[in-house]
């Protein structure tokens, strides 16, 4: 169906092309006339193709891809990407991080299982008896919720801790699926999917990732004209940047954990 409606809108384009070249024919007699028309009229769905390329191209040269400027250590970072405390458990027993820091949406949310006040949250996984991880307000034993690692997870207890402000000094942060970039054009919108890692004492940006996304006028037109996209890197693998790329692991949990 698709293909059958892209191949309709490109009748319809040249038959008004045609025809349009026709009545300049018919005005001016002049069979160069009837050509240029039609071609002009061709044109024009496509008239930013050529200059959309060439900034598409330009902007993946000057930012795209993933770029770290300088490689950290710490024991932890705070995941702006992440909104609440679901799954918690799962990130930090596969890290080897000592805690993670996230924002934690009110107690209305699904994303808040725990039942935790608003705020930002420090989360750690401690090996303590079953009795002391009950008898703290704000854990939770993530035993009753590791079906699919009963070894790796058992007496692990989940530690959640409340602070006035975030105390990480590196943020992640990522944008929300495919934004115009700062500073395009309104003529030639260029679009970018992004993430960065964040020195919040300096306000550095210390690592960055962009995939960069160029759609025609003609592609705007929802008539399934694909875009440039620049998504995968050299080797064919999808552009992506995990924390542990930049922010090394200053003492490792899993060794502390007795």
């Amino acid at each position: 169906m698709l293909g059958l409606g892209i191949l309709l809108v490109l009748f319809l384009m040249v038959a008004i092309a045609i025809g349009a070249g026709v009545i300049a024919y018919r005005s001016t007699r002049k069979w160069w006339a009837l050509i240029l028309v039609a071609v002009l009229f061709l044109w024009l769905p496509f008239w930013d193709v050529i200059p959309g390329a060439m900034l598409f191209h330009r902007t993946v040269r000057e930012i795209g891809g993933v770029r770290i400027f300088r490689k950290v250590k710490a024991d932890g970072y705070f995941d702006a990407c992440r909104v609440g405390c679901d799954g918690m458990w799962k990130v930090l027993l596969h890290t080897n991080y000592r805690y993670i820091e996230v924002k934690v949406p009110p107690l209305s949310s699904h994303s808040n299982p725990l039942g935790l006040q608003s705020g930002d949250y420090t989360f750690r996984l401690e090996k303590i008896s079953e009795a002391d991880c009950a008898a703290r307000q704000t854990s939770v034993d993530i035993r009753a919720n590791t079906l699919h690692y009963p070894e790796e997870a058992k007496g692990l207890c989940l530690i959640a801790e409340k602070h006035e402000a975030p105390i990480s000094r590196y943020r992640l942060e990522y944008s929300n699926g495919w934004t115009v970039l700062p500073g395009a054009s309104d003529v030639l919108p260029m679009q970018g999917s992004w993430g960065r890692v964040v020195d919040l004492r300096t306000n550095e940006v210390i690592a960055q990732l962009y995939r960069i996304r160029y759609v025609s006028w003609i592609g705007r037109q929802t008539i399934g004209i694909p875009a440039w996209e620049f998504t995968d890197d050299a080797q064919g693998r999808f552009l992506s940047m995990s924390p542990s790329d930049v922010i090394e692991v200053e003492h490792n949990q899993k060794k502390d954990l007795p």
